[in-house]
């Protein structure tokens, strides 16, 4: 090599590897530029030190060495090619990261997610991680077994130690306990022989003293506990509230979403398990909320009209946007990996006494979520459904829930349907007429109760609401009816009211501060 040549050169060395690349070429990265232009060590001796991921630097390196025409992105090193590319103001790359990430992220790339994010990551921070394993929990640790062989594995019984650990720790939204029990005790017993010593660790991070008499004593019976020989540790006196650790059991809430009269606001009140008022704001339009994949922990996504629309809401700057059901859809989606054998939906004929429009609709659930699609009496019901799935149907007017194992419709004559899935069949068990003329289908929500034993038909004017208890079959009417803090009577119509996991831990530290529009 001439010295010309040798002139022109500049050594890059990343941990264990050397590249020498052309000075002319690598200027068009910012970071590069900045250093050859001024009379550092670095421009002086034609070598720089990085400490980045081995394939985040080739894969740069590589970019400029194509004359900046394409780039390769995976999965194992994005989030590193992502904090390189910020490193280096390479803007552009750092936007196809994220799209890269959004993209092709499912919950099966957690384990490696969750070592590289930290609380300052650029596009995905810890926080928002945090955020979203703790919204779907319930789904992660049990979504991946196949939903009519639930003999297939789980990609929560293949994480490793860390991966468990980390997550049981955090402050999951979970009804009891005794899911998190359920889910240690599930990895553990799916390799017992190299898994049980590590059982009595991850016992400590059950949060004992929160646990139901019913749930403890389940929990005192199973085998594998009962030969770990560990003795839980709980708070005195049990019967209050702990105050040493968060009660996760206690973030299913009911929300009930209304138009204000005047301006483009939305109130938005949340209430728990005895509709017992626990936040009541007034929320402000604003189109700057990121619709990213990913959300701070202070933002989170309430879906309404069965999964025709969303609302993201921002606690902490009481603002809200619209975001697409597209958005929704692929956020749940992430929580499911489909086999090839899932591919055909269940489905019974006849469903419905009177045909109705073909669509469909979405629903979800704490533990599961579902595309149901009608055509004429046929109710066909995907447990894992796909964007293909959806694309052969357009979304209808049809009240719908979902509870449980079972699915509730509404049809436009107010008559409620119950569906269940038994021996691999979607049977219709019962069909009851709610009322009379009293109700216009179309001013009408279908909803479940937070306690997950009730379904209610409200009228979104009147707010007069017919309440069924799933399990006597027995119904009843009234009337919600809310005041203001100045004692008048509420009279905005009500967009939705609907079950949902809410950090309420997060939203009263929001709700109890000023809002900052420039935070």
């Amino acid at each position: 090599m001439d010295s010309l040549d040798t002139d022109d050169q500049l050594t890059i060395v990343n941990r264990s590897t050397e590249y020498r690349i052309s000075k002319k070429l690598i200027r068009k990265v910012p970071y590069f530029e900045k250093m050859l232009s001024h009379e550092c060590l670095e421009s002086k001796e034609a070598k720089v030190t990085l400490d980045f991921d081995e394939k985040a630097v080739k894969s740069v390196l590589d970019w400029v060495k194509r004359n900046y025409t394409m780039i390769l992105i995976e999965m194992d090193y994005v989030i590193d090619l992502c904090g390189l590319a910020d490193y280096f103001g390479l803007d552009v790359i750092a936007k196809e990261c994220l799209k890269y990430f959004e993209d092709n992220f499912t919950i099966e790339h957690l384990p490696d997610v969750i070592l590289k994010v930290t609380s300052t990551s650029k596009f995905l921070n810890s926080g928002a991680l945090n955020a979203f394993i703790c919204r779907y929990f319930l789904k992660i640790k049990n979504l991946y077994a196949d939903s009519i062989d639930n003999s297939k594995k789980t990609f929560w019984l293949e994480y490793p130690i860390e991966t468990i650990e980390y997550i049981c720790a955090l402050d999951l939204m979970v009804y009891s306990e005794y899911q998190v029990f359920d889910a240690i005790v599930r990895w553990v017993n799916f390799k017992a022989y190299s898994r049980k010593c590590h059982l009595v660790e991850l016992l400590k991070l059950i949060r004992w003293c929160h646990l139901s008499e019913q749930d403890l004593s389940k929990i005192k019976e199973n085998g594998l506990f009962k030969s770990s020989g560990f003795e839980p540790i709980f708070c005195s006196p049990r019967k209050v509230n702990c105050e040493c650790t968060f009660n996760r059991a206690k973030q299913n809430c009911f929300v009930m979403i209304e138009f204000c009269e005047t301006g483009c606001k939305w109130r938005v009140k949340v209430l728990d398990n005895n509709l017992t008022e626990l936040a009541d704001q007034v929320f402000i339009s604003d189109d700057s909320i990121p619709a990213n994949f990913f959300q701070d922990e202070h933002i989170t996504d309430i879906t309404y009209e069965y999964g025709k629309s969303a609302l993201r809401i921002d606690w902490k700057r009481k603002k809200y946007r619209h975001v697409s059901s597209d958005l929704s859809f692929n956020i749940l989606q992430r929580c499911v990996i489909r086999n090839k054998d899932d591919d055909q939906p269940l489905s019974v004929d006849p469903m419905l006494e009177e045909p109705i429009e073909q669509g469909y609709l979405i629903l979800e659930a704490a533990e599961t979520f579902t595309l149901i699609s009608f055509a004429g009496r046929d109710l066909n019901y995907y447990s894992r459904p796909t964007n293909e799935d959806r694309e052969r149907w357009k979304l209808i007017d049809f009240g719908a829930t979902l509870m449980d194992n079972a699915i509730y419709l509404l049809s436009n004559d107010l008559t409620l349907y119950e569906f269940k899935i038994q021996n691999n069949m979607l049977v219709k068990t019962w069909s009851h007429r709610l009322c009379d003329n009293e109700y216009n289908f179309e001013d009408t929500l279908l909803t479940s109760s937070p306690a997950g034993d009730k379904i209610m038909v409200i009228d979104t004017y009147t707010r007069d609401y017919i309440c069924f208890d799933v399990n006597t079959k027995v119904s009843s009417k009234g009337q919600m009816v809310f005041y203001s803090s100045a004692g008048k009577k509420d009279s905005s119509r009500l967009l939705t009211c609907t079950p949902a996991f809410l950090p309420l831990k997060t939203i009263r530290t929001c709700l109890n501060s000023k809002p900052n529009s420039e935070n």
